[in-house]
């Protein structure tokens, strides 16, 4: 049985940005990170740039081999986790590796859910696209580079979904988008940001089906922009929401364990509440706080959190909380638009379109807790 200081579970940019703090914090600790994929850490926020045909392949890739050994971090590849005895604090493998550990760190990401029942019969005899592995990404290639796919349905209103919308329109595929509402992404967006987004699809020829409940629209290729599921069988014993709990220093309720990136359910200084925050800037600041905490530091996790993308010209912007909310606060202007969301009179989150220059003063407002007052003053 292999025996280290610090065991991650996940090499991705939470659990690479812990291994190399935990480093730097101490040089001659035993660290050992396991990966259920055979790569070393790749930008999966880089992937829609290569399916774009913007950057090449090897491009994705943000470490070698050699990385690893330079700060003598044992990498394991294709290596799953499949049970966790928290007591014994020890760790087996797919591949028949045990590991022990002092201290553990679960960043072993999130999962993409299911296809939502409307979308079966659609995609029975469909082939059906991802974009969360750099295999996927690989796939979404040669089905679109094949030639063999004349329309394609992608399912889902998030921001991979968008991803997907202008991969398939610039490889001049008919794309179809299917609204549970009356308007695309009005959950997310709200109706008139929406309709805004609405508008910007119809002029690069994407259709629209609204109120898909009972959706049939027939198609070879199906997209899935869903969103991400946690598997948190493996963690017998630890306190588990949507995803594995965790306090403001990223502690499970195990005191020998952490969390960090699209797994952890972290408690949200900033917002006073429990979430999980399915990006890769926060999963790379949990990563290195939780590697503070293990080697015996006292910090707080507190970030607003930001998400940008581009998309068919427009440029997108979440900030903090954009799904618990009580009142919301639209400014539309000429091609652009704001949504600014508010709890109990406090400004929580915000979702714009083309208003990026809004972003950092209104981060600002949402981590100093400003109410709708001062908001409005500024944003009348």
């Amino acid at each position: 049985m292999e025996k280290a200081d610090y065991l991650i579970l996940g090499g991705g940019i939470a659990g690479t940005a812990a291994a190399e703090t935990l480093r730097e914090a101490d040089q001659r600790a035993k660290i050992v990170i396991l990966e259920d994929e055979p790569h070393v850490l790749y930008s999966r926020v880089m992937i829609p740039k290569y399916l774009k045909g913007l950057i090449p392949r090897e491009n994705l890739f943000l470490r070698n081999i050699g990385d690893y050994e330079k700060r003598a971090l044992d990498f394991y590849p294709s290596t799953k986790a499949v049970k966790i005895d928290f007591a014994r604090r020890e760790v087996r493998a797919e591949t028949g590796l045990a590991v022990s550990y002092k201290k553990l760190l679960i960043a072993s990401g999130g999962r993409p859910r299911p296809p939502p029942e409307p979308f079966l019969s659609a995609a029975a005899s469909a082939k059906i696209l991802r974009m969360h592995t750099l295999e996927d990404a690989d796939l979404i290639k040669k089905e679109l580079a094949s030639g063999a796919h004349q329309s394609a349905l992608v399912a889902g209103e998030s921001f991979i979904a968008l991803e997907f919308i202008e991969i398939l329109s610039l490889a001049g595929v008919g794309v179809h988008i299917a609204a549970k509402g009356d308007v695309w992404g009005e959950e997310r967006f709200g109706k008139a940001c929406g309709e805004l987004l609405e508008e910007n699809f119809k002029k690069h020829g994407i259709v629209i089906h609204k109120n898909t409940e009972d959706f049939l629209f027939k198609t070879s290729l199906v997209c899935l922009g869903i969103g991400l599921s946690s598997g948190l069988n493996i963690f017998p014993g630890l306190e588990v929401g949507s995803g594995v709990l965790t306090d403001e220093f990223l502690k499970t309720s195990d005191s020998n364990t952490f969390a960090a990136g699209d797994v952890a359910e972290f408690f949200d200084v900033v917002l006073g509440k429990k979430r999980i925050v399915g990006n890769w800037t926060n999963a790379f600041l949990q990563g290195k706080t939780a590697a503070l905490n293990m080697a015996g530091g006292g910090k707080i996790f507190r970030a607003v959190s930001a998400y940008n993308i581009s998309n068919l010209g427009l440029r997108l912007t979440a900030l903090g909380d954009t799904a618990g909310f009580d009142e919301e606060k639209i400014i539309s202007g000429e091609n652009n638009c704001a949504r600014l969301l508010f709890v109990a009179g406090r400004l929580v989150g915000a979702t714009l379109i083309n208003r990026f220059n809004d972003k950092i003063i209104l981060s600002e407002l949402i981590e100093k807790g400003a109410n709708r007052d001062e908001t409005s003053k500024i944003f009348s």
